[in-house]
Protein backbone atom coordinates (compact mmCIF):
# COMPACT_ATOMS: atom_id res chain seq x y z
CA UNK A 1 0.00 0.00 0.00
CA UNK A 2 1.37 3.07 -0.61
CA UNK A 3 2.34 5.42 2.46
CA UNK A 4 -0.05 8.47 0.95
CA UNK A 5 -2.90 6.14 1.58
CA UNK A 6 -1.88 4.65 4.85
CA UNK A 7 -1.69 8.34 6.20
CA UNK A 8 -4.93 9.00 4.82
CA UNK A 9 -6.89 5.88 7.24
CA UNK A 10 -5.21 6.57 10.01
CA UNK A 11 -6.04 10.67 9.82
CA UNK A 12 -9.80 9.50 9.38
CA UNK A 13 -9.63 6.97 11.93
CA UNK A 14 -8.34 9.69 14.42
CA UNK A 15 -10.94 12.39 13.06
CA UNK A 16 -13.19 9.36 14.03
CA UNK A 17 -11.99 8.68 17.25
CA UNK A 18 -12.08 12.11 18.54
CA UNK A 19 -15.39 13.16 17.01
CA UNK A 20 -16.56 9.70 19.09
CA UNK A 21 -15.32 11.30 22.01
CA UNK A 22 -16.96 14.14 21.80
CA UNK A 23 -19.68 13.54 23.42
CA UNK A 24 -23.73 13.39 23.15
CA UNK A 25 -23.76 17.04 23.54
CA UNK A 26 -25.93 17.14 26.71
CA UNK A 27 -23.79 19.68 29.16
CA UNK A 28 -22.43 18.04 32.29
CA UNK A 29 -22.44 19.83 35.71
CA UNK A 30 -19.03 21.53 35.02
CA UNK A 31 -20.09 22.40 31.48
CA UNK A 32 -23.26 23.79 32.86
CA UNK A 33 -22.16 25.72 35.83
CA UNK A 34 -20.21 28.04 33.30
CA UNK A 35 -16.77 28.31 31.86
CA UNK A 36 -13.60 31.52 33.15
CA UNK A 37 -15.39 34.58 31.38
CA UNK A 38 -18.30 33.52 29.96
CA UNK A 39 -21.61 35.10 31.48
CA UNK A 40 -24.13 32.47 32.23
CA UNK A 41 -28.09 33.08 32.35
CA UNK A 42 -29.86 32.22 35.23
CA UNK A 43 -33.23 29.94 34.49
CA UNK A 44 -35.45 28.52 37.00
CA UNK A 45 -37.33 25.03 36.61
CA UNK A 46 -40.41 27.05 36.19
CA UNK A 47 -39.02 28.87 32.80
CA UNK A 48 -37.19 25.78 31.65
CA UNK A 49 -39.11 22.48 31.27
CA UNK A 50 -36.89 19.48 31.04
CA UNK A 51 -34.26 21.07 33.71
CA UNK A 52 -33.95 19.19 36.51
CA UNK A 53 -33.95 19.96 39.88
CA UNK A 54 -30.89 19.50 41.67
CA UNK A 55 -30.95 16.14 43.83
CA UNK A 56 -28.31 16.32 46.65
CA UNK A 57 -28.79 13.03 47.81
CA UNK A 58 -28.10 11.63 44.55
CA UNK A 59 -24.61 14.24 44.42
CA UNK A 60 -24.00 13.08 47.49
CA UNK A 61 -24.02 8.95 46.81
CA UNK A 62 -21.99 9.91 43.35
CA UNK A 63 -19.17 12.11 44.94
CA UNK A 64 -19.15 12.01 48.33
CA UNK A 65 -20.58 8.48 49.53
CA UNK A 66 -17.03 7.09 48.65
CA UNK A 67 -15.35 8.70 51.46
CA UNK A 68 -17.52 10.01 54.22
CA UNK A 69 -20.11 6.70 53.63
CA UNK A 70 -22.98 6.28 52.09
CA UNK A 71 -25.16 6.83 55.64
CA UNK A 72 -22.72 9.92 56.51
CA UNK A 73 -21.24 8.32 59.53
CA UNK A 74 -17.93 8.37 57.79
CA UNK A 75 -15.39 6.19 56.07
CA UNK A 76 -12.08 7.36 54.73
CA UNK A 77 -13.56 10.49 55.32
CA UNK A 78 -15.21 11.99 58.34
CA UNK A 79 -18.97 11.65 59.16
CA UNK A 80 -20.90 14.19 57.95
CA UNK A 81 -23.89 14.57 60.22
CA UNK A 82 -25.42 17.04 61.73
CA UNK A 83 -24.12 16.25 65.50
CA UNK A 84 -20.05 16.63 64.38
CA UNK A 85 -20.85 19.50 61.48
CA UNK A 86 -20.10 22.55 64.21
CA UNK A 87 -19.12 25.11 61.75
CA UNK A 88 -20.91 27.01 59.54
CA UNK A 89 -22.48 26.08 56.19
CA UNK A 90 -19.96 28.58 54.65
CA UNK A 91 -17.01 27.14 56.28
CA UNK A 92 -18.67 23.76 54.68
CA UNK A 93 -19.31 25.04 51.21
CA UNK A 94 -15.43 26.59 51.23
CA UNK A 95 -14.38 23.13 51.93
CA UNK A 96 -16.26 21.38 49.18
CA UNK A 97 -15.13 24.18 46.78
CA UNK A 98 -11.57 24.00 47.52
CA UNK A 99 -10.66 20.95 48.96
CA UNK A 100 -9.13 20.03 52.40
CA UNK A 101 -6.22 17.44 53.40
CA UNK A 102 -6.56 14.65 51.38
CA UNK A 103 -10.13 15.85 50.22
CA UNK A 104 -10.04 17.12 46.50
CA UNK A 105 -11.39 20.45 45.46
CA UNK A 106 -15.13 20.36 43.65
CA UNK A 107 -15.59 23.53 42.45
CA UNK A 108 -14.18 22.81 39.37
CA UNK A 109 -16.68 19.26 39.25
CA UNK A 110 -19.80 20.70 40.49
CA UNK A 111 -21.75 23.43 39.62
CA UNK A 112 -22.07 26.09 42.99
CA UNK A 113 -25.78 25.52 43.51
CA UNK A 114 -25.19 21.97 43.69
CA UNK A 115 -22.32 22.78 46.12
CA UNK A 116 -24.82 24.58 48.17
CA UNK A 117 -27.58 21.97 48.19
CA UNK A 118 -24.92 19.54 49.26
CA UNK A 119 -24.07 22.00 52.03
CA UNK A 120 -28.12 22.22 52.92
CA UNK A 121 -28.08 18.09 53.11
CA UNK A 122 -25.20 16.89 55.22
CA UNK A 123 -26.46 19.98 57.58
CA UNK A 124 -29.71 17.92 57.82
CA UNK A 125 -30.80 15.09 59.32
CA UNK A 126 -30.58 11.77 57.61
CA UNK A 127 -33.91 10.14 56.58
Amino acid sequence: MDNRWIKYILITLIILILAACGGSGIPTSAQSSGEEGEAQEEISAEDAPGVQEIDPAIIFADRCARCHGVDRSGAKGPALLPESLTQDAAVYQAIIMEGSGVMPAFSNRVSSEEISALVEFILSDPQ
